[in-house]
């Protein structure tokens, strides 16, 4: 069963941060890093026990962080 996966919103805010810096170094290469976070995001919502849930204010994230 897969999980959802959530961040708190100081963690979106870095993605966020490095995607955009990524995307300002090279062109598409923000959209390389998206897609290597989300398939990360795969694996942890697959594989559930090795991550700690981690409980407080979180901002939900939708299909991972598209």
């Amino acid at each position: 069963m897969n999980r959802e996966v959530v961040f708190r919103r100081v963690a979106r805010s870095e993605y966020d941060e490095a995607e955009a810096w990524y995307e300002g170094e090279q062109a598409g290469l923000g959209l390389e890093f998206k897609s290597a976070v989300n398939g990360l995001l795969a694996l942890v919502a697959q594989q559930r026990m090795p991550f700690r849930r981690v409980r407080g204010p979180c901002v939900a994230v939708e299909d991972g962080l598209a």
